[in-house]
C-alpha cells in the first residue's frame, strides 16, 4: 500500500503530498537526521520513566519530575539559540545539538541500580540545551532554499514523517528493551547457578557460590530458601532490567554520534528572520 501510494503521489499533476521536496539536499537530509534523531529522542523518553517506575521504585509524579529538567532547560535556553542562529550556520548549531544528546545518552548509559534523583536528572540538564537548538536547526535546514509559497507544504511533510518516525520508536524501544531483559536475565541465571555451570559448587552442577553465599546471607536475615530465592529473583529481573536500558542508551548515543558527518551534507544555511535562504 505504500508503495503504490508513493507511485500514485509522484505521478499526480496535483499531489496531496508534495514527495519531489525530498529532491532537494537540505530538506532529504534535513529531514532524514530530523527523523532519525527525534525517533531516537522519543524512544528516550519513554523508556526513561518507564524504567523508573517498573523497576527504580519510583511513582509517576518523580519519574516526570526526573524528566521534568529538560523540558526547562529548553524553554530557557531557545531564545538565545534562536540568536544564535541568526548568527551562525545553522548546521553548527545542528551538530552541537547531536554532540549534546549523545552526550545525555552517554551520561544516561552509565546508571546503576542505586542511581540518585540527582544523578537521574544531571543528564537531562543536557538534553535540554540539545533540545533548545535541535528543532530550529533542522526546521532551518530542511526549509532552506524552498520557495516562500511552497514553506507550509514542505513544513507539513517533514512534521508528518517526524511524527510518525516518533511513532515507530515507541514500538520499537519497548519491544527491543523487553527482548534485551530476556537475554540479559538468561545470562546472569547462568551465572547464579544451574545444571552444567561450571561455576557451580561439586564440579558441573548445582548451584554456584555466589547463588550459595546469597542464600545464606538471606537465611542470616531470617528468611526462608524460598524467600531467600524470591529476593534474588527480584534483583536478577531488576539488574537485567538495567542492563537492557543502559544497552539502549549506549546504542542511542552511537547512533546520535553517526548523525553528526550527514548533517554537513546539507548546504550552508544562514537565517534571516523567519525566512532561510541558501546561501551560495
Amino acid at each position: 500500500g505504500f508503495i503504490a501510494w508513493v507511485i500514485w503521489e509522484l505521478n499526480d499533476k496535483n499531489p496531496m503530498v508534495d514527495l519531489s521536496f525530498f529532491k532537494t539536499r537540505n530538506f532529504a537530509f534535513g529531514t532524514l537526521i530530523l527523523c532519525i534523531a527525534y525517533a531516537i529522542f522519543f524512544g528516550a523518553n519513554l523508556l526513561m520513566p518507564l524504567w523508573l517506575q517498573t523497576n527504580m521504585g519510583y511513582i509517576a509524579t518523580w519519574a516526570g519530575l526526573a524528566a521534568a529538567p529538560s523540558g526547562a532547560v529548553a524553554v530557557i535556553m531557545t531564545p538565545f539559540a534562536a540568536r544564535l542562529l541568526n548568527k551562525y550556520d545553522a548546521r553548527v548549531l545542528g551538530s552541537v545539538s547531536l554532540l549534546l544528546f549523545a552526550l545525555s545518552f552517554y551520561m544516561r548509559s552509565l546508571f546503576t541500580t542505586d542511581a540518585s534523583f540527582f544523578v537521574l536528572t544531571m543528564p537531562m540538564l543536557v538534553m535540554g540545551a540539545a533540545m533548545s537548538m535541535f528543532f530550529i536547526s533542522f526546521i532551518s535546514i530542511g526549509l532552506n532554499g524552498i520557495p516562500h509559497q511552497r514553506v507550509p507544504a514542505a513544513s507539513g511533510l517533514s512534521n508528518f514523517a517526524r511524527i510518525i518516525a516518533g511513532s515507530f520508536a515507541a514500538s520499537l524501544v519497548t519491544t527491543l528493551w523487553e527482548r534485551s531483559e530476556t537475554q540479559h536475565q538468561t545470562r546472569l541465571a547462568e551465572v547464579m547457578g544451574g545444571p552444567g555451570n561450571p561455576g557451580g559448587s561439586g564440579g558441573g552442577g548445582g548451584l554456584s557460590d555466589a547463588m550459595t553465599n546469597a542464600l545464606n546471607q538471606a537465611s542470616e536475615h531470617g528468611l526462608t530458601t524460598a524467600q531467600g530465592i524470591g529476593v534474588i529473583v527480584r534483583q536478577v529481573s531488576s539488574q537485567a532490567f538495567l542492563l537492557a536500558t543502559v544497552d539502549l542508551f549506549r546504542i542511542s548515543s552511537i547512533i546520535i554520534l553517526l548523525l553528526v558527518p550527514a548533517v554537513w551534507l546539507c548546504r550552508k544555511t544562514l537565517v534571516q528572520g523567519p525566512v532561510t535562504h541558501a546561501a551560495d
